[in-house]
């Protein structure tokens, strides 16, 4: 029993190797609430971007990710793999400039923006330095802690014609992959159970 202990001991030590190395940058949460007196929403899906605008340039990450009308706890990762505009934002962000990021919620039927956050200076606060100059920024992730949009929501008007959404979302920037266990070390884990289990037999 003892060693069988041991084994899951080490095999969630394995597994939690890499997760243990990612290194955060930064991170910000935007969060907010409140209603449009409009139709902005036709039901099924909203998409999600995030726009970095500068005076010369502006990009998008996350490529209008999906969400339903209803979610929360779900985290979406882009890097340099999986989103073709992620080195542009990155060089934006970087490059020693105080600029603004911005993240919308669109509808998905016809792309109208339901509604939009942003802040001047975003990745600044808190550093000395203009952005993250001098960082290295390998991945960017986004916790969708809250999610919601209703139509017509609490019908103000009382006609209908209505638009509620609430909204927490937190984007972070790390200088580390994201932390997914290799395969490799998931088949060292998986023989070292095995091998455990059938000692303790």
């Amino acid at each position: 029993m003892k060693i069988y202990f041991i084994a899951i001991v080490v095999c969630i030590a394995l597994l939690c190797v890499q997760a243990a190395d990612a290194g955060i940058i930064k991170t910000y949460t935007w969060s907010g609430g409140g209603g449009v007196n409009q139709i902005r929403y036709t039901g099924g899906h909203t998409f999600f971007s995030l726009y970095f605008s500068s005076d010369r340039a502006g990009t998008e990450i996350f490529n209008s990710y999906m969400l339903g009308d209803n979610e929360s706890d779900i985290t979406v990762w882009v890097t340099a793999a999986n989103d073709p505009q992620f080195q542009n934002f990155v060089t934006l962000l970087t490059n020693g400039e105080r600029n603004s990021v911005s993240f919308f919620m669109r509808n998905a039927e016809d792309d109208a923006v339901i509604t939009g956050l942003g802040t001047q200076d975003y990745w600044s606060l808190g550093f000395s330095t203009t952005d993250l100059a001098g960082y290295d920024v390998k991945a960017i992730s986004a916790t969708f802690n809250v999610w919601n949009v209703a139509v017509p929501g609490h019908d103000w008007n009382r006609n209908g014609i209505w638009t509620d959404y609430k909204v927490n979302v937190t984007v972070t920037a790390w200088d580390t992959l994201p932390p997914v266990p290799e395969p490799g070390l998931l088949m060292v884990a998986g023989c070292f159970c095995l091998l455990a289990r059938k000692k303790y037999r």
